[in-house]
C-alpha cells in the first residue's frame, strides 16, 4: 500500500528523470541535487563531496534566512 508521500516521491522522481543533463544545469541547486539522487549519479567521490558541501551551504543559508526573518518580525512588532 502506497501513501500520498510515496506517490509524490514517485512523481517527482519521474519528473526529474525526464530532465536531460543539458537542461538540469538551468535549475536550482536543490533540484540538481535531487536530479543526481534520482539518477544515482554518485560514482565520483569529488561529485559526492561537492554536493555534500552544497547541501551544507544550503542548510546554513536556510538558517540565516530564518534568523533574518525572525529579526524583521521582532523589529516590526516593536515599531
Amino acid at each position: 500500500m502506497t501513501t500520498p508521500a510515496d506517490d509524490e516521491h514517485e512523481a517527482r522522481t519521474a519528473w526529474l528523470l525526464a530532465i536531460s543533463p543539458d537542461q538540469i544545469v538551468h535549475y536550482g541547486v536543490e533540484t540538481i541535487l535531487d536530479w543526481l539522487d534520482a539518477r544515482r549519479e554518485w560514482r565520483s567521490a569529488r561529485l559526492r563531496e561537492a554536493c555534500g558541501v552544497l547541501r551544507d551551504q544550503l542548510r546554513q543559508q536556510e538558517r540565516a534566512h530564518a534568523r533574518i526573518a525572525a529579526a524583521v518580525r521582532r523589529a516590526a512588532a516593536s515599531a
